[in-house]
């Protein structure tokens, strides 16, 4: 007698029925997701914390005065929005800073927000 299914079909519904009944099985005891012991993890807390510590790495590295953006410059101690145009209009004009000090040619920056930024800005020669 021949069967009426190929022997790959018959190993394909066999898997799937094995499948269905494990689903079933696992279902009626209750093992979802939601009842998974709880480890204790604050994943919320730890996400924060990487969030933190991307944060903290990025104002590490210098910036470099002749090719950052305003979003850049901002991160500069003293140097808001208003100070990062000008130093990005003073650049085009008058071409790249030699010196950090060199900033004090742009209105409203000094020798004390010099001094503020010198560890934190880089002419990137």
């Amino acid at each position: 007698m021949e069967l009426p299914l190929t022997k790959i079909e018959v190993t394909l519904l066999v898997c799937l029925l094995i499948g269905g009944i494990l689903g079933a099985l696992i279902g009626a005891m209750g093992l979802d997701k939601r009842q998974l012991p709880d480890l204790g993890v604050d994943y919320a807390e730890a996400e924060r914390t990487n969030s933190d510590i991307s944060a903290a790495a990025i104002d590490t590295i210098p910036v470099n005065i002749n090719t950052a953006a305003e979003e850049e410059l901002v991160r500069l101690n003293g140097i808001g929005p208003a100070l990062a145009g000008r130093i990005i209009e003073d650049r085009a004009k008058n071409g790249p800073y030699n010196t950090v000090e060199e900033l004090q040619r742009v209105n409203g920056i000094g020798p004390a927000t010099v001094a503020k930024i010198t560890e934190q800005a880089t002419i990137g020669k």
